[in-house]
């Protein structure tokens, strides 16, 4: 008989562990469900970019140009995450280092550049001459006076 109950005592372990099992699968299965996943993998991802928004970048050329991409894509995970203050602040920082660094300077070498060759056009160009009243002749046609 020890033998028979030895193999009695093995298939009641072996019936607790299958309803252990399952009640730890379900339990998982309970947590993953209430939880997203995307919502998890979607906070570390806010997490990252909002810290290496402020990471310092020696190469003004590729910063310009990684500068848009990284924006617009902290744009669209924050609007996946709107909670997620630091990701806010980074994107609104980087907003604002881009308008300033890039189009702001642009704008005012392209404002020298104007007021540069105006200038030069103001000194080569005389003003127009007024018309004067003259009688018209037949046949003669008085051309307009040369600006530049």
């Amino acid at each position: 008989m020890g033998n028979c109950q030895h193999g009695r005592g093995t298939r009641d372990r072996g019936r607790v562990l299958k309803v252990v099992l399952r009640l730890v699968l379900w339990a998982l299965w309970v947590a993953l469900a209430a939880c997203s996943p995307r919502q998890l993998v979607l906070q570390e991802v806010a997490g990252a970019l909002a810290t290496q928004g402020s990471a310092p970048e020696d190469d003004l050329v590729l910063a310009r140009e990684a500068s848009a991409f990284y924006l617009k894509l902290s744009e669209a995970v924050l609007l996946d995450t709107p909670g997620h203050l630091p990701l806010a602040a980074a994107v609104a920082a980087g907003f604002t280092q881009y308008a300033y660094a890039f189009v702001q300077f642009d704008a005012d070498r392209v404002e020298a550049r104007d007021a540069l060759v105006g200038a030069k056009t103001a000194r080569t160009c005389r003003p127009p001459v007024p018309a004067r009243a003259a009688p018209r002749h037949e046949g003669t046609r008085t051309s307009p006076p040369r600006v530049c």
